[in-house]
């Protein structure tokens, strides 16, 4: 038989032949050298649209080669929309058996397409170079891989910590490298994970921190300068009026010497007219000082209305109001202080306000007006004297000061933050941070796990974490498992300090990172293990034995997007 023969034959019999996908997964699980090792992946052009009949011989055999395999080979966005099917993961499940991604690549034909796909659709897989990293694609799919020209690592390096560097000879000397986007740093009680937090912010360049004031604490400069003008006039009208006062009593004095000695009239006459210029000038300063009660208040409105009208004008859940509040109990302590507290009864009689327990709505410029008298005429019925080592003007700076704030208020659903326990505040505070403030800087957090149920960490810290990894990079001291593995952390980093149960490999403290995938032991160029607890297992073994419920945290992680068998 010649080789032409031979290869027809082969041809019409390859072409014939009937694979069940079965079989072949069953000698891959039973093959040593392949187990847990390979993928089942299936070429498509266009999946149809759930709404398309599945009906018919070939329809259903080719739905059941889609719910058997582990991921679509597909650049087509409609196939990937489907194949994530995001909305409808649980139907997806029961239907195709997982959540699948879609892989791809250059499709070429011929040698110069090689590592070309056309119109640049490439692939880019965020995994460790190894088969268990391959499969975090499942894991994750709508996050581990994606098709498109542009790097999806798009982060301004301005932006990033790439790494630290300790100098303090307990530290180990290599640097400490971080991802991009997020970092979960982990160990045991006093490892060292909070110092090397504490390390990057200490290190980060306070100017920076400075340079995120923005957009509201503008708005209440500009709204409040010219209040404030005004208001700077009058108080340093103040430290004369004590002086206007004296000055008072002086030429009543000279005035009343002036008609006894019956002088030169006519100079009694321009006293008495300045008298009366001056008597004027008190009253009208006097009336400014107390109706800046109102400009306070009113500066204050202006503000609080241009708020609540603009609002943040960001992309969030929370809902933000502000109201301007009349700071009571300050002011109530500080008439204590300064003033004699035994004349507060005749002040009361007189005027029907009780000075230690004063009502908001009697906060207003009658109010203020009784008590300028009251203190301008203390031996009078109703007045009231300062304590000893205050004089008038100090007293009346600090009394007819601003006794007004603004008071901001977060809510989230239905709960305003006043309400929340301590973990859904720090949530809030998390959001507050990532999404409203004009800055890509990285953000730092010390255990946002704290004072939250298990429920409301996979939830929503879990949740908003990994929504916020891609904007801003973070880097995350946790005990938690589900946020570390919940929210696929990038870069796992392993802090040990040495002990008798723990040993490093020279320094008190040391560092080793991975990625979640990493299971390998770490050895030296020889082929020796290196020296040291933290090399001697693999990140995936750590991470289970450090942090409460990793094991269950890795299987939920596993199944999370697929049928259970």
């Amino acid at each position: 038989m010649n080789s032409t023969n031979v290869s027809q034959r082969s041809k019409v019999g390859i072409e014939r032949v009937t694979i069940k996908c079965d079989d072949v997964r069953e000698i891959l699980e039973h093959e040593p050298a392949l187990k847990g090792k390979y993928f089942f992946v299936v070429p498509v052009d266009e999946i149809p649209s759930r709404e398309v009949s599945w009906a018919g011989r070939e329809g259903q055999v080719r739905k059941r080669i889609y719910k058997m395999c582990d991921c679509y080979l597909s650049s087509s966005k409609n196939t990937r929309t489907f194949a994530l099917a995001v909305g409808q993961e649980k139907q997806q499940i029961e239907e195709f058996g997982s959540i699948k991604p879609c892989i791809w690549g250059s499709d070429a034909h011929d040698y110069e397409r090689l590592f070309e796909p056309v119109d640049k659709m490439y692939c880019w897989i965020k995994a460790d170079l190894s088969p268990e990293g391959m499969r975090q694609i499942l894991c994750e799919p709508a996050d581990r891989v994606i098709i498109q020209p542009e790097n999806p690592s798009n982060k301004d390096s301005h932006h990033i910590i790439h790494s630290v560097l300790f100098s303090d000879q307990n530290f180990q000397k290599e640097e400490i490298v971080f991802n991009d986007n997020l970092t979960a740093i982990i160990g045991g009680k006093s490892t060292g994970k909070s110092i090397l937090l504490r390390q990057l912010a200490y290190s980060i360049d306070s100017d920076q921190v400075k340079t995120r004031e923005a957009g509201i604490v503008e708005l209440v400069k500009v709204l409040l300068q010219q209040q404030q003008s005004s208001i700077d006039n009058i108080k340093d009208e103040y430290s004369v009026l004590s002086e206007k006062m004296n000055q008072n009593d002086q030429l009543s004095k000279l005035s009343k010497r002036i008609l006894e000695e019956k002088q030169n009239l006519s100079i009694a006459e321009a006293l008495e007219k300045r008298l009366s210029e001056l008597n004027s000038e008190i009253s009208s300063t006097i009336d400014r000082i107390i109706e800046s009660a109102n400009w306070y208040f009113e500066a204050h409105t202006s503000y609080i209305n241009v708020v609540n009208s603009v609002g943040t004008r960001k992309t969030t859940t929370l809902k933000f109001e502000t109201t301007v509040v009349w700071m009571r109990t300050q002011f109530i302590e500080a008439l204590t202080n300064l003033l004699d507290n035994r004349n507060f009864s005749a002040f009361r009689s007189k005027y029907e306000v009780d000075l230690t327990n004063i009502d908001p709505a009697h906060y207003d410029e009658s109010f203020l007006r009784n008590l300028w008298t009251a203190m301008a005429e203390p031996q009078k019925v109703g007045g009231v004297s300062r304590k000893n080592g205050f004089d008038l003007a100090s007293v009346l700076k600090k009394v007819y000061g601003n006794w007004y704030n603004i008071h901001y208020s977060v809510s989230s659903g239905n709960d305003k933050i006043d309400s929340m326990s301590p973990g859904k505040k720090g949530l809030v505070m998390l959001e507050l941070l990532i999404n409203l403030a004009d800055t890509a800087c990285p953000i730092l957090i010390d255990q946002p796990e704290d004072d939250l149920d298990n429920r409301s960490v996979y939830n929503e810290l879990v949740s908003f974490i990994k929504a916020s990894k891609n904007k801003r990079q973070i880097i995350v001291v946790t005990h938690n498992a589900n946020v570390v593995l919940g929210a696929d952390a990038e870069e796992v980093i392993i802090a040990n300090q040495h002990g008798n149960d723990s040993p490093n490999s020279k320094y008190r403290f040391e560092y080793r990172s991975g990625a979640i995938e990493n299971n390998e032991i770490a050895y030296n160029a020889d082929g020796t293990v290196k020296d040291g607890v933290l090399n001697s297992t693999g990140i995936q073994t750590q991470i289970c034995e450090i942090l409460e419920g990793g094991r269950e945290a890795f299987e939920h992680r596993r199944t999370k997007y697929q049928i259970v068998q």
